[in-house]
């Protein structure tokens, strides 16, 4: 790799890491919902609370046995 493209691909990886740690110093100060969407109308929320990050989707049902 040539310098140049080291240099840009450092700088990517740094933006995105002050990035990462802004929203986890962020969800420190309250509940925070980062991202969301709905494949096949089932919603899932990216959320973080207290510095721990976490994925909901819909409940899982079992299917009825017996």
């Amino acid at each position: 790799m040539s310098r140049g493209v080291t240099f840009h691909l450092l700088c990517a990886l740094s933006l995105i890491l002050a990035v990462v740690v802004g929203l986890w110093v962020g969800s420190f100060e309250g509940e925070f919902h980062h991202w969301s969407f709905c494949p096949g109308g089932e919603r899932f929320t990216l959320r973080s609370k207290w510095g721990q990050v976490v994925m909901f989707g819909p409940p899982i049902h079992a299917e009825d046995e017996g």
